[in-house]
């Protein structure tokens, strides 16, 4: 595996060919439709959303708007005390509900995953026997990522708990926040900012590798994420200069959806924000996304090679490397 020449941008344009190959040749409206629909159980909670606030204050002559603010705060605060036990069982329940209804999504979703991932593998649409071929591997991708995703959302809320308990305090017993209280609250946000790409790259190693990893040797989740990390800490650069070209990559594809969106007056815009019509008129990206991947991570041997026992002409071409030429692997290479 020493040997090998990884390439970085040469996935691209075996991935724009795969993508054309799996939609177009040839193209068939009720496979669209089918593998849309496993494209889209396979993006659900991969999506993200993000929420802010300003706080602006003004000030009159005599302060009587900051009296009027203070006697509405405090009435608020009297209402909440006097149905404090309604408004803690409300919340509770509804707190408890939307759990569920995230858990329930996340399941299915990492059951898409494999789904689609083996469609797009053999080009063809099926829905019936990917959903119960990979039940095992599925539920196994699941634990973790109910594990990971409470832990993340634990971390970020703990952070801008901080940074509005500690941005809050100050301003409300001075009405000004110090230079002091504004540099710990950039150092927190420049902290969350790092957090969020930190979240991004272990994203990318999990669809890149682990879960090609585990549909090819039907590995458990920690046995391919322990795997994967041992491959990325051999390949950390190579990997960091992955994650930035597709990063680069997806800013061109939400430039050519602006243009799209654009040309057509919006009518683009409705399609894609319906869920199920969206992920089928999004299948030339979220497809090509998919195979770029995995002809990056196929590079690093036959393990990570979701192709490797099929057919050769269905097999698309590997670049060549300083050692013999992949595949077929002459018995006895190093990385067996």
């Amino acid at each position: 595996m020493e040997n090998r020449r990884i390439e970085i941008v040469a996935p691209t344009g075996r991935a724009w060919e795969g993508m054309k190959r799996v939609l177009f040749k040839p193209f068939e409206i009720s496979k669209w439709f089918v593998l849309g629909f496993t494209a889209f159980l396979a993006s659900l909670m991969d999506g993200g959303g993000s929420s802010g606030g300003n706080f602006s204050s003004t000030g009159g002559s005599g302060g009587e708007e900051m009296e009027e603010v203070e006697d509405m705060f405090e009435g608020v605060v009297e209402w909440i005390q006097a149905n404090l036990e309604i408004i803690v069982t409300i919340a509770a329940i509804i707190a408890v509900f939307v759990i569920a209804i995230w858990v329930a999504l996340l399941w299915v979703s990492s059951r898409g995953k494999f789904m689609f991932l083996d469609n797009v593998v053999h080009n063809r649409a099926q829905v019936a026997q990917p959903w119960k071929e990979f039940r095992w591997v599925a539920n196994s991708l699941f634990r973790w990522r109910v594990l990971y995703l409470f832990g993340s959302l634990f971390l970020v809320f703990g952070l801008l708990g901080v940074g509005g308990w500690i941005g809050i305090s100050e301003f409300s017993e001075t009405n000004t926040i110090s230079g002091g209280t504004i540099g710990m609250l950039v150092c927190l946000g420049l902290v969350l900012i790092l957090f969020v790409f930190l979240l991004a790259y272990v994203r990318l190693l999990q669809e890149a590798i682990v879960v090609p990893l585990m549909y090819n040797t039907r590995a458990r989740v920690l046995d391919a994420w322990k795997e994967t990390l041992q491959l990325q800490g051999k390949h950390f650069f190579t990997f960091v200069l992955f994650f930035l070209w597709q990063m680069l990559l997806n800013m061109g594809a939400a430039a050519a959806m602006m243009i799209v969106m654009i040309v057509t007056c919006c009518v683009a815009a409705i399609v894609f924000m319906i869920p199920y019509l969206g992920a089928v008129a999004l299948l030339p990206v979220s497809v090509f996304f998919r195979m770029l991947s995995l002809e990056f991570v196929r590079q690093f041997g036959e393990k990570f090679d979701v192709w490797k026992d099929m057919p050769n002409q269905a097999i698309p071409e590997v670049p060549s490397f300083p050692g013999p030429d992949l595949p077929p692997r002459p018995p006895g290479l190093p990385g067996e």
